[in-house]
């Protein structure tokens, strides 16, 4: 999912540097108008319960101290 999101934002890069260098509100504002990221955001919603269970498990290896 990481690589994906990766790949899809070096392709909206152009457009993003177009418009920071535009300096306008509004041109920010038209680089969400692709929705490019949105599928992305949806696997990542869908995904929170096996991330949290995840760092629930990496936590717990991480601070159980040696005996």
């Amino acid at each position: 999912m990481a690589e994906r999101a990766w790949d899809l934002y070096e392709r909206a890069l152009p457009r993003l540097n177009a418009a920071q260098a535009a300096g306008r509100v509004e041109a920010f504002m038209e680089t969400y108008q692709d929705r490019i990221f949105d599928v992305i955001d949806q696997e990542y919603s869908a995904a929170q319960d096996d991330f949290r269970e995840a760092r629930l498990i990496f936590i717990r290896d991480c601070t159980i101290s040696p005996d």
